[in-house]
């Protein structure tokens, strides 16, 4: 049983501001682009809405956003759920929305180790599984306000901090800042340790200037976090009234692996580099060699 999509007509009637017409438009500069894959009226949606409704932005986003999934095979192949590689990665890291939105009405997407050991820890493991419930929770639920991303960063270690791949970061940080169909309005790290000054000397070279101001730090006590998320919201080992971490991780991969289907079919809409007009795209066109994002030719 695959995900029961968000109607595109409940879409349009909670955002007043997204008219059908403009969606239309979308549809019909989808046909003239051969090499993107076909996307459905509520993927549409969710783009637009993520680009603050621009037809323009859209465009280069729906670009650069399926050139990211053909081209970026780390985060984004074997997304299949159920797979020896991402119930690891269930296990080693908890990552779940949390029920309740801040009080701007942003949803809140939750992220902490499960298994403290840096061994275990593979970065562009759990970016894919950012990918993979971002995906399943936007299409179950259609647009949101925005959301905001709260990593708790109880029991990181130095030694993970080796395990971070720089390159690995440059790529995800692109992919949250130009090619993320959400509108991401914060990004808080929770319990920041001694050496968070490190971490942030891998992050901020790649974050843009307005991204860095999303960016919130709340060493313990972690107090200053509750102006955004009342303390009740968190789980119970976080200190607040929702379920028991044992519990979120044990739904959390049974509902990854009831839609197991929407995973597969996702990981099939990609480009065809045939197919693009112009020069065509390869993982050195897109990344450079040094790694760093090509702009994209929109039509």
């Amino acid at each position: 049983m695959s995900a029961i999509p968000q109607s595109p007509e409940k879409e349009y009637e909670k955002n007043p501001d997204i008219k059908k017409d403009e969606i239309v438009k979308l549809q019909e500069w989808l046909i003239r682009q051969p090499h993107l894959p076909k996307l459905t009226e509520l993927d549409l949606i969710l783009f637009y809405y993520s680009c603050e409704n621009s037809m323009e932005l859209t465009k280069s986003v729906i670009d650069i956003h399926f050139t990211m999934r053909t081209h970026l095979d780390v985060f984004f192949s074997d997304m299949n759920p159920t797979s020896r590689k991402n119930i690891h990665t269930l296990e080693t890291v908890l990552l779940t929305p949390l029920p309740e939105a801040t009080k701007e009405g942003y949803k809140v997407l939750y992220g902490r180790l499960s298994d403290y050991e840096p061994a275990n820890f593979i970065l562009e493991n759990a970016c894919k599984l950012v990918v993979m419930i971002t995906d399943l929770w936007q299409y179950e639920q259609g647009t949101f306000p925005g959301i905001v991303i709260m990593i708790d960063m109880e029991g990181i270690s130095f030694g993970h901090l080796g395990r971070l791949n720089v390159m690995s970061i440059k790529r995800i940080m692109y992919y949250l800042q130009e090619a993320f169909p959400m509108r991401l309005k914060g990004f808080h790290f929770i319990n920041t340790p001694s050496f968070m000054d490190k971490i942030l000397t891998l992050i901020k070279p790649f974050m843009k200037k307005e991204f860095y101001n999303f960016l919130h730090l709340h060493p313990a006590p972690i107090d200053s976090v509750y102006k955004y998320l009342p303390k009740e919201n968190f789980p119970k080992e976080a200190g607040g009234k929702w379920d028991s971490f044992d519990k979120i991780q044990g739904d959390t991969k049974t509902w990854l692996a009831k839609n197991r289907q929407f995973f597969i079919d996702r990981e099939k809409l990609q480009v065809d580099e045939a197919k693009r007009a112009g020069k065509l795209k390869d993982a050195n066109d897109v990344f450079g060699i040094e790694g760093s994002f090509k702009k994209l030719d929109i039509d």
